[in-house]
């Protein structure tokens, strides 16, 4: 009797193969990350916090979608040589919304590695100090009137990258990853960081999406404390404001673990910073509430008993609200309507009741020119009705 080799080795690769297909192209194809990364730019190097969900749609390749948030500033430099100094302080905003095809040449059981292209809504704030005023004194007692240069920007630029994930669970993953983008002009600001990313299934047979019946709707009332402030917040000036959110949410279950929730809430926001001195140069105090009719469309996720993961955009309008800039009063936008995310966590109290926390980010501000956009935090209490 001959022994043939070739069988063996026919079986060896299929053992070793098998796995890897089965986790990526029947179990979850849909991901969520989060990451922190180093963020490298022109004027120096900072932190950004980034968020991306992708799906993948075939077997080798994908598409995601990743926001962004990063600042830098100078504002820490309180004493100058020269009045002329005070010229070199600076603050910048970044925002970045990346849309992107992903690749996906390693699969393995333990190993992934994702290389993505794409184009990134690259958003940036600046202030500057544009000039200095003399206004009167002589010697040491010389006073200066500092004027800000404030630019914002939204243009759209290339990118690339590559993220590598070693998978703990068929879910949870930890990597690294990095991404580079082509802003012209000898600029490429680029990241590189940690990530963490959560991995799941939305195809329509494993979520059960079959019609609901409306009998099955979950509806209540939702009051929440939020603390307030502006996007581009600078700890140094900036304060967090107290203000409250408070509306209705109705809930339409899409399968055992997963819920589409829509809420309409008045949501009031603000902003206040003090008044800083640094030398003869100053900055006024400035203040605002604003009242908000805000519509957000999330997503609940139950991960475990009685906890459940949020995420979904918004969209808010503007009702009214006051503002002032050293003590006088400061006019609104006729009209202002802003767009951003939510994330969050929701603990079940009960089978009534339910205790969540949220983070909002305004990203876009579709009307109203050069109107705040807000970030919030938010601790709120649940109570359904039926």
């Amino acid at each position: 009797m001959r022994f043939s080799p070739l069988p063996c080795i026919l079986g060896l690769l299929a053992a070793v193969t098998s796995p890897a297909q089965t986790q990526t192209s029947v179990s979850h194809r849909t991901e969520f990350s989060a990451s922190v990364n180093r963020f490298a730019l022109p004027e120096g190097n900072t932190v950004m916090v980034r968020s991306r969900l992708s799906h993948q749609f075939g077997r080798w390749w994908g598409g995601a979608v990743a926001v962004g948030w990063a600042s830098i500033t100078n504002h820490n430099q309180t004493s100058f040589g020269q009045p002329a100094d005070v010229r070199r302080l600076f603050y910048r905003n970044y925002r970045t919304v990346g849309f992107s095809l992903v690749a996906k040449p390693l699969q393995h059981r333990r190993h992934q590695l994702d290389v993505y292209g794409g184009i990134t809504l690259l958003g940036r704030k600046s202030i500057d100090v544009d000039s200095l005023t003399y206004t009167y004194g002589f010697g040491q007692d010389i006073t200066y009137v500092a004027t800000a240069r404030v630019e914002n920007s939204n243009r759209p630029v290339p990118h690339v990258g590559a993220a590598y994930a070693f998978r703990l669970s068929p879910r949870w993953s930890l990597g690294a990853e990095a991404t580079w983008y082509f802003a012209g002009k000898a600029n490429t600001p680029s990241t590189l960081g940690l990530r963490v990313a959560y991995r799941f299934n939305l195809r329509a047979d494993s979520l059960g999406m079959n019609p609901v019946p409306f009998d099955r709707l979950r509806a209540g009332v939702r009051v929440a404390g939020a603390f307030s402030t502006e996007n581009g917040y600078n700890p140094l000036t900036d304060r967090y404001r107290l203000r409250g959110s408070y509306g209705l949410y109705a809930e339409l279950p899409l399968s055992l673990t997963w819920w589409l929730r829509g809420e309409i809430l008045y949501a009031q926001k603000g902003y206040r910073s003090d008044e800083v001195r640094m030398g003869n140069t100053g900055y006024f105090a400035t203040f605002g509430n604003y009242n908000f009719l805000e519509f957000p469309l999330l997503f609940r996720h139950e991960v475990a008993d009685r906890w459940s993961l949020l995420a979904g955009p918004h969209i808010s309008f503007l009702l009214g609200g006051r503002a002032e800039v050293g003590n006088e009063k400061n006019p609104l936008a006729s009209s202002l309507t802003a767009g951003g995310v939510n994330v969050g966590v929701l603990y079940k109290i009960s089978d009534r009741f339910g205790a969540d926390a949220r983070y909002s980010r305004d990203l876009l501000v579709l009307s109203g020119g050069r109107s705040p956009a807000f970030h919030v935090i938010q601790v709120g209490l649940n109570a359904m009705l039926r």
